[in-house]
């Protein structure tokens, strides 16, 4: 790993635990993609798609400093999902580093994808 790599995840979701009587993380691993880099959310728990230049806009604040040593983990909202895919495949052209979570070993693993 690169000292400066970053994870982009599009989006950390939060459902309520009726045993705990809480709001808590619908992935509660994602912070051990921390090896692969500092952890960046791009859209809160609440964010939606249906305003889409809002969106999209904030998706290229927070991806516009992405590089192809940084990393992609695909979860949230299925729409945000596919936002942040196109942007990140439009600034990295194509190159993306994504994590994937393994359940038979608990951790993330890197795929590269060269998508062009």
């Amino acid at each position: 790993m690169d000292l400066m790599s970053k994870v982009f995840i599009v989006q950390r979701q939060m459902f309520f635990d009726e045993e705990k009587g809480e709001m808590i993380y619908r992935f509660p691993d994602v912070d051990l993609a921390i090896k692969f880099g500092e952890l960046r959310i791009i859209y809160s728990p609440t964010t939606h798609p249906f305003r889409t230049r809002d969106v999209i806009e904030k998706a290229h604040r927070v991806l516009g400093s992405i590089t192809v040593d940084d990393y992609f983990m695909p979860i949230g909202n299925v729409s945000l999902v596919t936002i942040a895919s196109s942007i990140i495949s439009y600034y990295l052209h194509g190159k993306i580093k994504l994590l994937h979570w393994s359940a038979r070993d608990k951790d993330y693993a890197q795929i590269d994808c060269d998508l062009f």
